[in-house]
Order: C-alpha cells, then sequence, then structure tokens
C-alpha cells in the first residue's frame, strides 16, 4: 500500500512528539511522505511552546545562536515580526530534528502557519491520505474526553484519523 502522505499536527509536547514519532514509523512502513504542521492562532500562546522548541533544537544539534540577517531592517515593527517568523518555524524545525535522529529515510515537509490548529488540520486532511495527532485528554464529568482538535478532527475530517495517547 503507498499513502500519498501523512499530515501531522504538533505544538512541541510530548504528546505531538509521540504522535510524530508514530506517524514517521507509517510512512517508513507505507512508503509515505510526512507533512508536519505546526499551526497557533496567537502568538503569545505560542512563546513558550516555542522558546522550549528552540532550545530543544539547540541541544540536540548543538546550534549556536542565528547570525543577524543581512536584509536591512527599516523599524522595530519589521524587526519584531522577523523574529517572531523565524520564532514559529522552531517547532517545525525541531521536528525535523527529531525525526532526522530517529526516522531516517522518511521524506518530509515542514509547514508552520497563523491560525488555530483545528481549521489548518482539516484543510490539510483534504489532500492527506491520514491525519495524526496526540491526544490532549481532558477530564469531564463523564471521565476523559478529547481535546478540542482532536474532537473536532473526528467529525469533520475529510480522511481518517489517528489520535496516538498521551502513555
Amino acid at each position: 500500500m503507498t499513502l500519498r502522505h501523512i499530515v501531522v499536527g504538533v505544538d512541541g509536547s510530548l504528546t505531538s512528539v509521540r504522535a510524530l514519532d508514530w506517524a514517521a514509523a507509517e510512512a517508513v512502513r507505507h512508503g509515505g511522505a510526512l507533512r508536519v504542521l505546526y499551526a497557533v492562532p496567537d502568538r503569545d500562546e505560542a512563546t513558550p511552546v516555542l522558546a522550549y522548541a528552540a532550545s530543544r533544537t539547540r541541544e540536540r544539534r548543538h546550534i549556536t545562536p542565528e547570525l543577524p540577517s543581512l536584509t536591512a531592517v527599516h523599524s522595530p515593527g519589521q524587526e519584531r515580526m522577523a523574529r517572531e517568523s523565524r520564532a514559529e518555524e522552531a517547532v517545525a524545525h525541531y521536528a525535523l530534528t527529531h525525526l532526522r535522529d530517529q526516522h531516517r529515510g522518511v521524506v518530509v515537509e515542514s509547514h508552520a502557519v497563523r491560525t488555530a490548529p483545528a481549521p489548518a488540520l482539516l484543510t490539510a486532511s483534504q489532500e492527506a491520505a491520514v491525519v495524526v495527532v496526540g491526544a490532549h485528554r481532558r477530564t469531564g464529568v463523564f471521565g476523559p474526553r478529547l481535546g478540542p482538535v482532536a474532537h473536532t478532527l473526528l467529525h469533520r475530517s475529510h480522511c481518517p484519523l489517528i489520535v496516538v495517547p498521551e502513555r
């Protein structure tokens, strides 16, 4: 069986790394490509995740801090936007670094988008063979339930959904 591609949603959490590992193993097993998608609607919400992913990437690859851009920046706003764009790529870069270390031979592409995770993954599901996400479970009145992204995908995805458990 050959898959078109597998889409995996990552957010920098341990659960999303487990989903990334599962998706990579399936991509190798079936000869499919892997698309890593990091979506965040609010930069304030993303800052702790981005900082963690960037520090993990530096630890793994012993990366030195980025050199200043050779492109002139004309205003503080442009400089901030350029810095934030580089930071948004940190989670996807961490995912790629992890894949190169753990799953050699996987064809991977990564994307960081500024939108809510559920709509971004729903759009990606239109062209995917399968979508993979980690289970961020919440405890409710009647016991554990899926988080909002997995719940939305479960009901509206255009392809099969795999929810990788926390443990």
